[in-house]
């Protein structure tokens, strides 16, 4: 009789564990059909199943035409993060500038309507800003003699 009781337990405690898989299986569809009404070319892996025991566990893997971002170019991989801040900036309401890192690997994107900020290394070229097609050098100044205002040397120390 206490073995039947254990085997109703068991039963009863592996009906729980399906039910729990069934709703995150379905929490992780709706998630990720809500995010991917803001995303293009990305989408978002929030599931896979471990291969040696069929396991399906959460994971988060961002796919840019559908190859990972550790195979993606440097382009590609500057495209993608557009997209997710386009992403966050359309969930969270915020506006938010952007940076851009090495925009010499990437010769256009879309652009999305916030400001971006771009760097880029040109060879044999000084440090400018180029702002609505104006550039302007920016030239550093020493600043061994710099001047701090000590009126009261009391509040210093």
């Amino acid at each position: 009789k206490e073995m039947e009781t254990y085997k109703q337990k068991e039963a009863h405690i592996n009906q729980q564990i399906s039910y729990m898989k069934a709703f995150n299986s379905q929490k992780i569809v709706l998630i990720n059909e809500t995010l991917s009404k803001y995303l293009n070319k990305i989408s978002l892996k929030l599931e896979k199943a471990v291969q040696s025991t069929g396991e399906i566990k959460d994971c988060f893997e961002v796919l840019f035409d559908n190859k990972e971002l550790k195979i993606c170019s440097t382009s590609e991989t500057i495209k993608a993060g557009l997209e997710i801040s386009h992403m966050m900036r359309e969930l969270s309401g915020l506006d938010y500038p952007v940076f851009v890192d090495n925009g010499e690997s990437i010769t256009s994107y879309e652009d999305n309507s916030f400001q971006t900020i771009e760097t880029r290394v040109v060879k044999d070229k000084k440090l400018s800003i180029l702002k609505h097609g104006v550039e302007k050098e920016i030239v550093a100044e020493p600043t061994a003699n710099l001047n701090f205002d000590t009126t009261d040397e009391e509040e210093i120390a």
